[in-house]
């Protein structure tokens, strides 16, 4: 298996989060930290593959929900997160909706 180095960049209050980790034992190094964290990251993330005529169904449900608890839709990364659709899918789809559906 092989390996690529990517430079992370994290605040200090997370750099000192970690090492702590790592001084008391937990982990044997910041980089097994970061590893652990984006293998538990991507497990939980799964992109669907939906047809767009679904896709569209539960957007519009989406925004119906919002708006009727009151709250704003905030951007395509909520959608996606949400629905668990690709933000690609989501941005053709709202293109299209545009004038049906008022964001």
């Amino acid at each position: 298996m092989s390996s690529q180095v990517s430079g992370v960049r994290l605040a200090e209050k997370l750099e000192k989060q970690i090492q702590e980790l790592v001084d008391a034992g937990f982990y044997i190094s910041s980089s097994e930290f970061i590893r652990e964290a984006v293998r538990e990251k991507l497990k939980n993330m799964v992109v669907r593959k939906t047809p767009d005529e679904i896709a569209e169904k539960e957007i519009k449900w989406f925004i119906k929900k919002k708006r009727e608890s009151g709250q704003n839709i905030i951007n395509i990364i909520e959608f996606s997160q949400e629905l668990m659709l690709p933000c690609e899918q989501i941005d053709r789809i709202m293109s299209q909706i545009k004038g049906a559906v008022e964001v």
